[in-house]
């Protein structure tokens, strides 16, 4: 036990050195690019783009787009969001590199359209790699509170009119007619891909579900809105929680997916459906008042997404990965 214990404490001093010498490292090389855009920026649409190589769902392009927004405002730029150019998930075949998946759902931040941007010949293409992404979240880290970001996230990452009503049908359509009034409990734990691509671990069920039962007396819940596509965890959940309190939208409609959960659910719900049911997720869990779960995308930007913030939040970080 001591010499397990002895060597992870030199694995983790391993890990914060190679975590800070990539810092350097990148900081090194974009604060280049970022030169250049201070000087010929002013007044210049910024295009905000990435190249997802994981599958990436909402979460991943809500947070690019939001920390480039905030960047593009930094170097007086206006922010245009480009989801045309890279393939995403949530493309349907006849879709891709002709509609801006962006604008389907949501507004863009400026409420100036890409093309618009285009046509003016006056703009910056963002770089689109995930090192420019982790870039512009750490080059002034400190300044990212969750009030910050929760000031900004609202300012800039807005859905638009006609999803929200489709959002607000198929809440009501999951809480009983007698109790519209409704105080949920969010639980939100993610398996499949997860576990296969070096994810964060998510607590133990049995842990969660402590945690959930205790804060949902403690807050006057009237429901557990449950979220995960993983059907084991689903199934889990479900017995260990009162049925006739627990409420959810196409929770554990996954029992195995080979390769990129994202991939999965777009092929066989269709690029639409994926994008409305994930946005949906995401909509209902801002309506809890209260939120448990292990760390994950939608996790993390509910911390900010939220206005106001949960009465109680706690999002088990184990600080491990699979």
């Amino acid at each position: 036990m001591g010499i397990k214990h002895a060597i992870g404490k030199v694995l983790k001093k391993w890990d914060r050195f190679y975590a800070a010498q990539y810092r350097m490292e990148i900081q090194k090389k974009h604060r280049k690019l970022e030169q250049r855009h201070t000087n010929r920026s002013r007044g210049r649409y910024y295009i905000i783009r990435y190249e997802a190589l994981q599958a990436c769902g909402w979460t991943v392009y809500e947070r690019v787009v939001l920390y480039n927004c905030i960047y593009a405002a930094d170097h007086h730029m206006i922010p245009v969001v480009d989801m045309k150019t890279y393939r995403n998930i949530y493309q349907e075949e006849e879709e891709v590199e002709k509609i801006n998946i962006w604008d389907k759902y949501y507004l863009q931040p400026a409420g100036v359209s890409l093309e618009e941007a285009i046509n003016t010949g006056n703009y910056i293409l963002s770089d689109p790699s995930q090192e420019w992404f982790n870039y512009i979240r750490m080059r002034t880290a400190k300044r990212f509170t969750e009030d910050f970001l929760r000031a900004q996230y609202n300012k800039y990452i807005r859905l638009r009119p006609e999803i929200i009503r489709i959002c607000e049908n198929r809440l009501s359509s999951i809480i009983p007619a007698e109790n519209p009034h409704k105080r949920l409990l969010g639980v939100c734990l993610r398996g499949t891909d997860y576990i296969k691509y070096h994810h964060a671990v998510q607590p133990e069920v049995t842990d969660i579900v402590r945690l959930a039962q205790t804060k949902f007396g403690e807050y006057q819940c009237d429901y557990y809105f449950i979220s995960t596509e993983d059907y084991m965890i689903f199934e889990a959940l479900k017995k260990a929680l009162p049925l006739d309190k627990v409420v959810t939208y196409n929770a554990g409609n996954v029992k195995e997916a080979d390769g990129f959960i994202g991939e999965y659910l777009s092929k066989t719900a269709g690029a639409h459906n994926a994008a409305l049911d994930y946005i949906t997720t995401l909509y209902i869990l801002n309506k809890c008042c209260c939120l448990v779960g292990g760390l994950c995308g939608a996790t993390i930007v509910a911390k900010y997404r939220r206005n106001p913030p949960y009465e109680y939040i706690n999002i088990i970080d184990l600080n491990k990965h699979y």
